[in-house]
């Protein structure tokens, strides 16, 4: 790839900050520090500057969630089930403990999970899609609280779905992978100019997308095929085709990123999912 270099004014400051495609395209040093050892949705974030619009008090919007836990609470020993048998969870608390039981069977979702862990980060589980129109998400960063959406459903009702519950599991992933690369970047529109956030904020959506679809391999690889399913029958299956058909030609491509690095090309051939990136970040740019 050639060297490609975007230039964007600091705020305040006539020096200019200097953004290497080179290490930025798929992210790829990352990647390989994850997996050395995503239909997913389009990425939506939470526009926290509207919370007036949601909330006529003064309070956050996830003060408003009366049960949130600490990541690290939410570990107990589940018996193991194969994957046919029905696992019925009656609250919240299971829910969100089975799909952390469940991620952390993949190596790259076990550490991103760890290091939010270490981070203090917490997690809830309550109704924001919207009617299926919002985010599959919301990260609270002052908070440090991730919040994955619950579908509007009871729990015992959701944890009956095989659907439903990688719906989660999906969700879960790529709150985490976000938080990963909030700890690491933060907000791009602090240091870019607008047009630079846009193509970013893309880099960001599509690395989301990819390892997700990473971690359901290496759930596949462990005899959980679930997810892998859930993602080659979902709109975003060909980034799942993409990946697999990849490892298919070149086996030693789990190793050197090639087939992550294909995957992450493959995001970019689908005009909805630009879309899609482009109108959230327009969002919260707003």
């Amino acid at each position: 790839m050639s060297s490609t270099f975007v230039t964007s004014p600091l705020q305040g400051n006539s020096s200019k900050k200097v953004f290497d495609l080179r290490k930025g395209n798929c992210e790829m040093n990352k990647y390989r520090s994850l997996s050395s050892h995503t239909p997913t949705s389009a990425y939506k974030r939470f526009d926290f500057n509207k919370l007036d619009e949601m909330s006529a008090e003064s309070e956050s919007f996830t003060d408003s969630f009366s049960d949130s836990w600490p990541l690290n609470a939410l570990y107990f020993t589940h018996s193991e089930q194969s994957e046919d048998q029905m696992v019925t969870l009656s609250d919240k608390h299971a829910v969100l403990s089975w799909a952390a039981h469940h991620i952390s069977t993949s190596p790259s979702a076990r550490m991103m999970l760890d290091d939010a862990q270490k981070k203090g980060w917490s997690i809830a589980l309550e109704s924001i899609a919207n009617n299926g129109d919002g985010p599959d998400f919301h990260l609270d960063v002052p908070e440090k609280m991730i919040v994955l959406d619950d579908q509007d459903m009871a729990m015992s009702a959701l944890s009956r779905s095989e659907y439903f519950k990688n719906c989660i599991l999906v969700s879960f992933i790529r709150a985490l992978r976000d938080v990963w690369q909030e700890n690491r970047h933060g907000a791009f529109d602090h240091d870019y100019a607008p047009e630079q956030v846009l193509m970013l904020e893309r880099v960001r959506a599509a690395d989301l997308d990819v390892l997700t679809v990473l971690c359901a391999w290496e759930l596949r690889s462990e005899g959980h095929a679930s997810l892998w399913r859930h993602l080659i029958g979902s709109e975003d299956g060909d980034l799942a085709m993409r990946f697999s058909g990849y490892l298919e030609r070149e086996p030693t491509s789990i190793f050197t990123g090639n087939a992550l690095s294909a995957t992450f090309t493959q995001w970019f051939r689908d005009e909805r999912r630009i879309n899609a990136a482009d109108h959230e970040t327009l969002n919260y740019l707003d």
